[in-house]
Formats: structure tokens, C-alpha cells, sequence
């Protein structure tokens, strides 16, 4: 294995690497100034932006339907699932999970008055990411 000099090392740590996620089948990038993305310095990756559905979506009564709605390039993807709970339009909140796949996964969406789950969601629903992990780490 080779070992980085100090200056490898220092140059790695203020490097900033950043790339698209690819929406999904029926997903689409929420806005061009919201497009999903992961950015990498050093070993820290932030996955911001948001994505909207283009097709409308059933839900079951108990809110566990899961959304697989982008993929994220390798190079930015953690080595465990990372979770995150999310707020959307209105009172809605949904759990947003990143797995080591690179898939980006929308969950258990519901809204928060009167704790109902929705029957189906029109289309362009806003679902906002925001999450940081360690590259090579978990959950943070």
C-alpha cells in the first residue's frame, strides 16, 4: 500500500469532487437549482438537493412503501445505510435512506396532521435530501 506524503495528504483534505445523482424511473431532479447532488472533500460526502415524482404514486395504508428514486456515482457512496428524516411540502415527513448500493430511497411518507398516510400522491411532490456521512464510515 502506498503511503500519501503530507502534501498528498493536505491537498486531498481541501479537494472538492462533486457529481449528479441520476433520478430514477419516475423521478425526476426537482428544479434545475435543486438537482441531486453528492459532494466529496477528503473523506467527508453531502448528498443535497431534491427530486419530485413525474408519475403519481398508491401508497399502502401503513405508510411502508419505499421509493427507490436516484442512484448515487460510486466514489461517493457509504459503506452502511445512512437515515434520515426529512421534511416535505406541508406537514408531510418521510425517512430518506442511503444505502452502500447507491441507491437513494424514499420511505414511510406521511403526513404529520392527524399522523395519516396518504392513498396516493399527485405528481411533482417535493422530497428534499440533505445528509453528510464519513466515506468509508456510517451513519453521522
Amino acid at each position: 500500500m502506498k503511503t500519501k506524503s503530507l502534501k498528498e495528504l493536505l491537498l486531498s483534505l481541501i479537494k472538492v469532487e462533486e457529481a449528479n445523482c441520476t433520478p430514477s424511473s419516475g423521478w425526476a431532479h426537482y428544479a434545475n437549482d435543486m438537482q441531486l447532488k453528492v459532494r466529496r472533500v477528503g473523506p467527508m460526502v453531502w448528498l443535497t438537493g431534491a427530486v419530485r415524482n413525474t408519475t403519481a404514486i398508491t401508497c399502502d395504508a401503513y405508510g411502508s412503501n419505499v421509493f427507490n428514486v436516484a442512484t448515487i456515482p460510486q466514489g461517493y457512496r457509504p459503506t452502511q445505510a445512512v437515515i434520515v428524516l426529512s421534511q416535505g411540502s406541508g406537514s408531510a415527513v418521510w425517512c430518506g435512506r442511503i444505502y452502500p448500493d447507491g441507491s437513494v430511497r424514499v420511505e414511510r411518507y406521511r403526513d404529520v396532521v392527524g399522523a395519516k398516510t396518504p392513498t396516493s400522491l399527485t405528481t411533482g411532490i417535493w422530497f428534499p435530501f440533505s445528509a453528510t456521512w464519513m466515506k468509508g464510515g456510517g451513519n453521522t
